[in-house]
């Protein structure tokens, strides 16, 4: 029987399907440039272990280290397509995501407080969570390149994004080597 203490999901393994990633300043605002994932920490085309891209990110000087990141899926209609895949070895449970959304953003409870309450009297630490957001861009009504998120009178706003949970009998197959990182701009 698993503990009820929170555990941390470095163990977990995710998969998201496109080549760019949002571009930010050393605040976390997108800049409204784009980079590629190929190779670098935001290279999840192919199932990997999470902590490899998590690591990678503290070796790059990033403060809190881990992510924080918006990634473009490659099509930006409003066409239902896969937006990620996430798997804990530990339960083998998978969760797939769907969506209209232009992007996702991965986080992983990076700055979460000392003192956040957690489950059954326990606390949750950093990187016991990781959240994966469908959603347009953030700063998308300061960015011109990016989607509008602009909502005039008489628009209507419509965006479907599904989750399915499946209990898996044997395991995905993961990347056991990941490519050489390149850091990002």
């Amino acid at each position: 029987m698993k503990s009820a203490v929170p555990s941390l999901i470095t163990n977990h393994c995710l998969q998201v399907p496109a080549k760019h990633v949002a571009v930010m300043t050393e605040d976390f605002v997108l800049k409204g440039e784009m980079s590629e994932t190929t190779r670098t920490v935001n290279d999840y085309n192919e199932m990997r272990p999470i902590i490899n891209g998590m690591l990678d990110t503290e070796e790059m000087g990033r403060d809190p280290w881990g992510y924080d990141d918006t990634i473009a899926l490659d099509t930006w209609d409003a066409t239902l397509r896969e937006a990620a895949t996430l798997y804990s070895p530990d339960t083998q449970l998978q969760m797939r995501i769907s969506t209209t959304n232009p992007v996702v953003t991965v986080y992983t409870a990076n700055a979460l407080p000392k003192d956040a309450d957690g489950t059954f009297g326990k606390r949750f630490q950093r990187h016991s969570g990781v959240a994966l957001m469908c959603q347009y861009f953030p700063n998308s009504p300061n960015v011109p390149s990016f989607p509008s998120t602009v909502l005039n009178k008489g628009e209507t706003y419509q965006e479907t994004t599904v989750h399915e949970f499946q209990f898996l009998s044997a395991k995905p197959v993961l990347h056991a080597t990941p490519p050489p990182m390149a850091t990002a701009p």
